[in-house]
């Protein structure tokens, strides 16, 4: 071997010992530290870097904007709901792991590879990317707690406050915005983090003045294509707090600097609004969108800008442009939901101010069909929507009823004429159906044949195929709905359960439901369906006219409660006396009901004039005697309060056993109205300290009082029977000083009960709903679930948790909190209570579901 190749070798071999002893994490030397920080920069933390970047590419091509709220600072938003970019962020939280486990060179309490920092805070970022807060939040506070004072820790605190805001936790925010706040040198990129953060804190909380001047620093520190955004979002906040001027003045700016088209379009559409807001150039606002609807580049927008357009016609208080601005809004949107929501909400609102409530009613449910169930709209919408269905469903029992009774009274081959005629209509609507059903599919076969680029049913003339008309479109949806509830668009969609197919992938299974809708359908063709509902003696008349009645009273009833209707409602109790002037049940509850509308509107004179008709046509009526006593008790007004104020009082004392005291005070009953209660509280006093003569002696006074009323009697007697009884005395008097047969007792086991309509309700299926909700959250407890019916109308879904009131209420909460449960629920119209095991059976006994909800209220503690 000569000389060069030993010196080769030689140098070879140091090398490779420098190499190797460069490996040592234990050793502070220059060659160490040069090695684990080129390894730990360009291996791990470039590779797990690049893999967050197209994480967040792939969450943010994932993400839409809604324009109709104001936009997110940051574009990933619901990180925890999204899983598109998991498997990058785990990359990066191995790469960095890896860099942590084999480059970190901490010794004696310091870190000598100023990477590691970084790769901590690259596997937060990720796991905060993967919308797993928790984890994300113990690395960045860790961060801050080993590498203060360091970039890497501020940047750390700024997504440990984008964390808190994820998880809403507002008062952890306050603390990390105070910390920020303080005076330290940054760069430009981390001071846009910084107030970026912020402000997304601050709009999160709609505390929109301190989020506008953090919007403010962000616009000075972007560049053109950040600035844009957050100049956007500005304008959004000053219209949102009124400052329109300002937000023209904004939305301006982005239009002409944006390269974003939608968000240079919606600039566009908030430019026209806050126009109508100031009154400046909203001809001109006008005339720029009617252009818009003529560019091809609007084509997928054209629902946006007919909205907008509505919006500066209903300013201009033309009404009949805003709705078929407002019909065209809905024609065109065909994946906007937001959109579609906004349109039949406005549409509704409309109708219902004009007081066209059928329609209304139709617009609502579409409204509902579409909105989100997170919009804080949501509640009214519902509400109002629900409200409206009674409403046009007691006035369809009314047309209904009326028109049978008309046809009863005409001869057998006029009616037969008549559903002919019925029979004839439907047999065209089939046939016109059909008709439809074809020129759509050929419609379908020629646009894939021949790669037509036309909308969908654009072929048709004038566009009044009936999926381009939004009213028999919003009327079809409701009806529906009300059948099918809100159904995904998928397969097998009437199905339950639809994994239960035959081999040829059709399903043969048809429920009792549609069974009977098939035979429904079909004896809709046959003479007999109409005829067999036609009142034919003089009681099925008389059960008509019941029908007609109560559903008049009901509608009476929700023009004034629901609607604040007074016209309409005072009509139709008119109505009922009117057309039922015999009648001794729902005629004067009408005119009770118009004497409390006229109080109501402060129509003295027609109020005055209401209370004579009922006391003088209907004196034995419980109207007559309530306004009869009203007057006597206007002129006692002053007396009845003292005594109730006397008896408070005296109450009071007996509840806190003081029974000495009690007796004293009622040697000689003051009070005029309050008589009865104080004997009877003096004899239960007398009864506590041992007397039981004097106690029994007391009780017979009220007793033998001729103008007892009979139910009070059968009570006090009730009283003196089993006053030698401890138990039973005790619930007594719970009952005579309390005025109700329940009591309250929170350790006893407590049931959760729904009370609600037998129309609509399948019971068996809404026992599996909960029994599945029960098996999911609560596995390791025994509850049961059951079913009673109420009364013929009613019936009772049971929960028996087995828990105490505080149990079963964090139950009641977790369950009507679960959207399988609540999905389910809301279909339906119920009422729920807790009540305790002891107390069910004196609720079912009675049926007395008012009665309880009053105990409930007074007696029951708010947790």
């Amino acid at each position: 071997m000569n000389s060069r190749t030993t010196q080769q070798l030689l140098i070879q071999s140091l090398l490779l010992i420098m190499l190797l002893s460069s490996c040592s994490t234990k050793k502070n030397r220059w060659v160490n530290r040069q090695y684990h920080n080129t390894t730990a920069k360009y291996n791990g933390y470039f590779n797990g870097k690049e893999s967050i970047k197209k994480g967040l590419n792939k969450i943010n091509e994932n993400s839409e904007e809604d324009y109709s709220q104001i936009i997110a600072v940051f574009k990933e938003k619901d990180l925890s709901a999204s899983k598109s970019a998991h498997s990058y962020m785990d990359k990066a939280i191995r790469k960095g792991s890896v860099v942590i486990q084999r480059h970190s060179m901490k010794i004696k309490g310091k870190e000598y590879c100023k990477w590691i920092d970084d790769n901590y805070l690259m596997i937060g970022k990720a796991y905060f990317y993967k919308g797993e807060f928790d984890e994300a939040l113990k690395t960045f506070l860790f961060i801050v707690d080993e590498f203060k004072k360091t970039e890497t820790a501020y940047e750390a605190k700024v997504f440990a406050l984008r964390t808190y805001s994820e998880k809403n936790d507002f008062l952890a925010c306050e603390g990390v915005i105070t910390e920020l706040n303080k005076k330290r040198t940054l760069n430009k990129k981390t001071k846009l983090l910084k107030h970026s953060s912020i402000a997304d804190c601050y709009l999160r909380q709609q505390n929109y003045s301190l989020a506008t001047d953090e919007l403010k620093e962000c616009i000075k520190l972007s560049n053109k294509k950040q600035a844009s955004r957050f100049k956007y979002i500005l304008a959004q906040v000053y219209q949102k707090v009124g400052n329109q001027k300002k937000a023209y003045e904004l939305f301006e700016d982005v239009i002409r600097e944006s390269s974003d088209y939608e968000m240079t379009f919606n600039a566009k559409m908030n430019l026209a609004k806050s126009a109508i807001q100031t009154g400046i150039n909203v001809r001109k606002s006008k005339e720029a969108l009617k252009k818009m609807l003529k560019d091809d580049k609007n084509k997928e927008y054209l629902d946006q800008i007919y909205f907008t357009i509505s919006e500066i016609e209903i300013a201009e208080m033309d009404t009949i442009a805003c709705i078929n601005s407002l019909l065209n809004s809905t024609k065109y949107s065909l994946e906007n939901d937001v959109q579609k929501s906004l349109s039949f909400y406005n549409l509704a609102k409309i109708y219902y101010t004009k007081q066209e409530y059928r329609k209304a009613g139709l617009y609502y449910d579409s409204t509902i069909f579409y909105i989100d169930k997170n919009d804080e709209k949501y509640a009214e919408v519902f509400e109002t929507s629900q409200s409206l269905n009674r409403l046009i469903n007691n006035l369809d029992i009314v047309h209904l009823q009326d028109s049978l009774i008309a046809l009863s009274i005409l001869p057998k081959n006029i009616q037969l004429e008549v559903v002919s005629e019925i029979i004839k209509n439907i047999i065209e609507k089939e046939k016109k159906a059909k008709e439809q059903k074809t020129l759509m599919e050929q419609s379908m076969y020629e646009n894939n044949r021949y790669g037509s680029r036309e909308q969908f049913g654009s072929k048709t003339s004038g566009g009044k195929w009936y999926f381009y008309n939004p009213s028999t479109l919003g009327f079809g949806l409701s009806e529906f709905r009300k059948k099918w509830g809100k159904r995904k668009l998928e397969d097998d969609w009437r199905r339950r359960d639809r994994g239960v197919l035959n081999e040829l992938g059709e399903d043969t299974t048809l429920t009792s439901g549609q069974l009977n809708e098939l035979k429904e359908l079909s004896d809709k063709k046959n003479p007999d369906y109409y005829l067999s509902k036609i009142p034919k003696s003089e009681k099925e008349v008389i059960a008509s006219n019941k029908k007609i009645k109560e559903a008049l009273y009901q509608v009476a009833i929700i023009y004034r409660d629901y609607f604040d209707d007074y016209k309409k409602s005072n009509a139709t109790f008119y109505e009922i006396s009117r057309r039922y002037n015999s009648d001794t049940i729902y005629v004067p509850l009408a005119y009770y009901n118009l004497y409390i509308n006229h109080v109501n509107q402060d129509k003295k004179s027609l109020a005055f004039k209401t209370s004579e008709i009922i006391i003088s046509n209907y004196p034995k009526s419980k109207y007559a005697k309530i306004l009869a006593d009203s007057i006597y008790v206007s002129g006692s007004e002053k007396q009845r309060a003292k005594d109730e104020e006397r008896y408070s009082r005296l109450k009071d004392t007996f509840l806190n056993n003081n029974h000495k005291e009690v007796i004293r005070l009622t040697a000689n009953v003051k009070t005029q109205t309050l008589i009865d209660k104080e004997i009877f509280l003096r004899a239960l006093s007398m009864y506590r300290l041992g007397d039981t003569a004097l106690a029994i002696a007391e009780i017979n006074k009220i007793i033998s009082k001729k103008d007892l009323d009979q139910k009070k009697r059968e009570e006090y007697a009730g009283v003196l029977k089993s006053i030698e009884n401890p138990e039973i005395i005790q619930e007594s008097n719970y009952l005579a000083v309390n005025k109700s047969p329940y009591k309250l007792n929170l350790l006893n086991d407590h049931m959760l009960v729904f009370v609600m309509p037998k129309e609509n309700s399948d019971m068996n299926y809404l026992m599996s709903v909960f029994s599945d909700f029960n098996k999911k959250e609560f596995s390791t407890q025994t509850i049961k679930v059951s079913s009673l019916m109420m009364d013929l109308d009613q019936h009772i879904l049971i929960i028996k948790t087995h828990m105490d009131y505080k149990g079963s209420l964090k139950y009641e909460i977790k369950a009507l909190a679960d959207k399988g449960v609540m999905k389910e629920m809301l279909k339906l119209n119920f009422e729920k209570i807790l009540i305790s095991k002891d107390n069910f059976s004196d609720f079912y006994k009675d049926k007395d579901l008012e009665g309880y909800k009053d105990f409930y209220k007074k007696n029951y503690p708010t947790i």
